[in-house]
């Protein structure tokens, strides 16, 4: 059994088996915890020593993301995404850089998107962000599953497997790290808990999603109790990107390997096509010059020796046969 305490691993929901993957993205229907998650992520790595760090490259993010979360502890709640917002975030990890895309939107961009396939502005932004994914992380209310109504359960069911199989029927994108996060667990875990922990209540309420998905991780967290300071355990905020950016790794360590064994092939065919072109050549001159020295010889000889010795040789040899 795992719960809300247990860190993701290899075991969990994992079956591990063009268009450029840039970003990791982060994605959930309305309120389903972005803001929150987003900001208490970004409170987190903004002020952290470690190998894994954020900072948002504009002034206006950054003050939003830390007003946010100096709310959250004073227990004040951001009110309802109004306009979508296109954060961009630069992410160092283990001295490399990359980059996440912060994009906050009101819930209906979702279900737009996804579910109602409604194009406008908005939508074709988040679908743009979901096409350049290298990694995604799915933000989803337990309460919206278990307890919502018809259209959150649409939402949370038929539109986030809509989100990833865009991803995964894209060139590459089996291999694409996605991890499904139960949000606000400080307030929703005795209802995970109730239907027997983290994973049971993923293969019970999103089994249609389980079934049809190359590969997906499961994990629940709170945001703000890791915040608060309380002594409730829930994974850290940061372990879903954690994972997220430790397959990408592993992912670009085997193009990497892909792309120096493909170097080599080359490199092998290239060498073995020029060596017998070369001996194509070298048999090709030596030919020439073997038939050049023949004919000299023929005419040497037919110019040293009397016709007569030639006629005595014909028929004492090939003359007989004839």
């Amino acid at each position: 059994m795992i719960n809300s305490n247990d860190a993701l691993s290899d075991d969990f929901f994992l079956n591990e088996e063009s268009y450029t993957r840039d970003r990791i993205v982060i994605l959930g229907r309305r309120s389903s915890g972005k803001t929150v998650y987003l900001s208490a992520l970004y409170s987190r790595l903004w002020n952290s020593s470690g190998l894994l760090r954020l900072k948002a490259l504009k002034g206006a993010s950054h003050v939003e993301f830390i007003r946010v979360a100096e709310d959250l502890k004073a227990n004040k709640w951001p009110p309802a995404t109004q306009g979508i917002s296109e954060n961009i975030l630069e992410l160092s990890y283990n001295e490399q850089k990359k980059m996440i895309v912060a994009l906050d939107y009101p819930g209906e961009v979702f279900t737009n998107a996804f579910v109602k396939v409604f194009e406008s502005k908005e939508t074709t932004i988040l679908l743009d962000h979901i096409d350049h994914a290298q990694a995604l992380i799915v933000l989803v209310d337990p309460e919206h599953i278990a307890e919502g109504d018809f259209y959150s359960k649409v939402d949370n069911d038929f539109g986030i497997l809509q989100a990833i199989n865009r991803i995964q029927n894209w060139p590459d994108g089996k291999d694409i790290p996605i991890v499904l996060v139960l949000t606000k667990a400080d307030k929703s875990y005795p209802l995970i808990k109730k239907h027997g922990g983290t994973k049971e209540f993923i293969v019970k309420h999103l089994s249609t999603l389980i079934r049809d998905i190359h590969g997906i991780k499961g994990c629940c967290l709170s945001a703000f109790t890791s915040l608060s300071g309380s002594k409730t355990s829930f994974i850290a905020v940061e372990e879903p990107l954690l994972y997220c950016l430790k397959k990408i790794q592993t992912r670009e360590d085997k193009l990497l390997e892909q792309r120096k064994k493909a170097r080599y092939h080359q490199y092998i065919t290239k060498m073995d096509t020029e060596q017998k072109a070369k001996d194509s050549r070298n048999t090709l001159l030596v030919t020439i010059a073997f038939t050049v020295v023949f004919l000299l010889l023929l005419y040497l000889t037919n110019r040293i020796l009397p016709s007569t010795v030639w006629h005595n040789l014909w028929q004492n040899t090939l003359g007989r046969f004839f």
